[in-house]
């Protein structure tokens, strides 16, 4: 596990855990990855994490995305109530794929802690920010140099590495429905308590352990694949049969989750669409949109 430490002397108001990472290969190799928007997660550990108080089971860790900025986050992976299984198309035709998200909700006032993404000096009580986040959301996806933008051929010719994100649901909210008008359907999992954590907490490991050192690929390394290897890796099938075997082609995820047996009877996972479910963001996040776009004219 990659380890950081304070660093007092450098400038308290400096982001000291911006990923200094390039292009391992492809056409791109040796050249810096665009790391401001879309960063996996840096674990915090020791001295690191001491200014946020962790308890026993509680994961520190920074460039978590919230309201546009990154953050230090406290996950309190045993208060994880239910995963929820989030899912958005794009293409068209025969280019028709979709993208996979894992969502974490906390039992209620259990929530993830963020603290403002700074240089703390040993010793230093960090003060929260906000009200305790009830959602967070794992997405896997592609991220390569600055002006490259996601495509399908992108995704299967070494053109992007793999960024195992975390955000807060509002984040998501934001990015898929705000800006990009996605339909993010969701399915709550059928999972026991302890897949739960074991699934987050594995989540939140791998993001810190990959960085962005693997490259991304739509069938071998995507959201979809990774995302289902996770659960693979924490949930107990029995014998490996046909169940199993569906988890490379990004399309029609929720066929996988029913061969798996996680979605409940009589359709009682499936949930509104993420933008009915928290209709409440819609204006406020729109007016959010408009600002960022008016400051981009300037």
């Amino acid at each position: 596990m990659k380890k950081y430490l304070p660093v007092p002397e450098a400038d308290p108001t400096a982001d000291p855990y911006i990923p200094d990472a390039v292009m391992p290969a492809g056409i791109y190799a040796g050249q810096k990855i665009d790391v401001s928007q879309r960063r996996p997660l840096a674990i915090l550990s020791g001295e690191a994490a001491n200014p946020f108080s962790p308890e026993e089971g509680d994961i520190v860790a920074a460039n978590f995305r919230h309201d546009g900025k990154f953050w230090i986050v406290k996950i309190p992976v045993a208060s994880v109530e239910r995963v929820i299984f989030e899912k958005w198309d794009f293409g068209s035709g025969l280019i028709h794929v979709a993208h996979t998200e894992l969502r974490f909700k906390f039992r209620e006032g259990k929530g993830a802690v963020l603290y403002p993404q700074r240089v703390y000096a040993v010793g230093e009580a960090a003060g929260s920010f906000g009200q305790p986040l009830e959602d967070i959301v794992n997405s896997i996806e592609a991220v390569s140099v600055p002006g490259v933008h996601f495509s399908v051929k992108g995704g299967l010719s070494k053109e992007f590495v793999a960024s195992r994100r975390f955000k807060s649901l509002r984040e998501n909210y934001y990015e898929r429905v705000t800006c990009e008008r996605r339909v993010v359907e969701q399915w709550d999992l059928l999972m026991d308590d302890d897949c739960k954590r074991k699934l987050l907490k594995a989540a939140v490991i791998e993001s810190n352990n990959d960085g962005l050192e693997t490259l991304y690929h739509l069938f071998r390394h995507s959201c979809t694949t990774e995302a289902f290897r996770l659960i693979e890796s924490v949930m107990n099938y029995g014998i490996r049969t046909w169940r199993t075997f569906f988890k490379r082609i990004p399309h029609f995820p929720e066929v996988y989750l029913w061969a798996r047996c996680l979605l409940k009877p009589g359709g009682k996972s499936r949930m509104p669409p993420l933008g009915k479910e928290k209709e409440e963001w819609r204006e406020p996040l729109r007016e959010r949109f408009r600002l960022e776009r008016e400051e981009k004219k300037k």
